[in-house]
């Protein structure tokens, strides 16, 4: 419910800005955004298989893109509220996060997760009167998965919207630092899943975090 919330938020303010212009409300940014990152995990397996040496307790994603839009209000020179949206996309080892490989005879080569990332929360500018403005963020969101595309040597690439049993919606916190220049910033942002995702049917469990490079641009600029 919260996730349907933010994203329709995050419609109405990205998908009418003429409003805001016909209501003369002249504090309001509008953009894009693209991110280039890496994923962490750490797995926890249930007591009965926890004692076998060769299972994956920790691995990390080739790499994580996305591209997304934002929506920045402006309170004053110094701080703002925070509004996005984003598609963020993981290349990751084959059958590592799955495990497949456990439990077919197949040769899998690509691996890529697909999911929908929706946040809010607020950015203070440190230097307000400067024309490199340095900012730090913090907010709160929702990681919705998609779906995640293997791909096999004999059968090619197998969908599954699952997510393998693993919870499918995760809460984030997200926290940043970066820099402000006319209408274009660069920032680098940690985020982290608030609670473990469980695997339904037993006590397995994963804990994602992440570590990306950040740039977006106001489309529209009350400045």
């Amino acid at each position: 419910m919260m996730v349907k919330r933010l994203l329709l938020l995050t419609a109405i303010i990205i998908g009418m800005p003429h409003l805001v212009h016909a209501q003369k409300v002249n504090n309001w940014d509008f953009g894009i955004s693209a991110e280039l990152g890496k994923d962490y995990y750490d797995r926890r397996y249930a007591p009965e298989y926890d004692r076998f040496i060769d299972m994956t307790r920790s691995f990390q994603s080739n790499y994580s893109w996305g591209v997304g839009t934002w929506a920045e209000k402006h309170l004053n020179r110094s701080f703002s509220g925070m509004v996005r949206a984003n598609y963020i996309q993981k290349d990751i080892d084959p059958t590592i996060y799955t495990e497949a490989s456990r439990t077919a005879n197949k040769w899998f080569f690509k691996e890529k997760h697909h999911h929908i990332v929706a946040d809010v929360g607020g950015r203070w500018y440190v230097n307000p009167n400067s024309k490199i403005k340095i900012f730090l963020d913090v907010k709160m969101g929702a990681d919705v998965f998609i779906a995640i595309d293997m791909y096999e040597h004999s059968d090619g690439k197998i969908t599954s919207s699952d997510n393998f049993g693993y919870n499918r919606c995760q809460p984030l916190a997200m926290g940043a630092a970066g820099v402000n220049w006319k209408r274009f910033a660069l920032f680098i942002e940690y985020n982290r899943d608030l609670k473990r995702a469980r695997q339904s049917g037993n006590e397995t469990s994963m804990l994602r975090q992440g570590l990306s490079v950040k740039t977006s641009f106001a489309i529209i600029n009350h400045k």
